[in-house]
């Protein structure tokens, strides 16, 4: 599932067929920009809850987001993939060339 707009079908798809259930949750559905509506907040905490417990495996883009999402839908298994690599390989490296200044 791309995002919670897609975690609601995709879990239907995967119980009808049988699939794991990813849910790649790219960011806090309830702090999105521009902010929700408390009504919408509600809606979003309620799908998630819902349908993020029953996904086989969760991804996220940052460290505080998986412990975000592991409070709110009491689980530990969150896992992180970095859209990016970590600021210390661009230390002391042209970032156009991917090489140290000077070679």
């Amino acid at each position: 599932a791309h995002d919670l707009v897609t975690l609601p079908a995709a879990a239907e798809f995967a119980l009808e067929y049988g699939a794991k259930l990813v849910y790649d949750a790219h960011e806090l559905e309830t702090e999105r920009n521009p902010p929700l509506s408390r009504t919408q907040r509600l809606l979003v905490s309620y799908l998630e809850g819902k349908f993020g417990t029953k996904a086989d495996l969760i991804i996220t883009v940052g460290d505080m987001i998986a412990e975000e999402i592991n409070s709110a839908l009491n689980r530990s298994d969150v896992q992180v993939i970095y859209n990016a690599r970590p600021i210390d390989a661009y230390v002391d490296r042209d970032v156009r060339t991917d090489e140290k200044p000077g070679r």
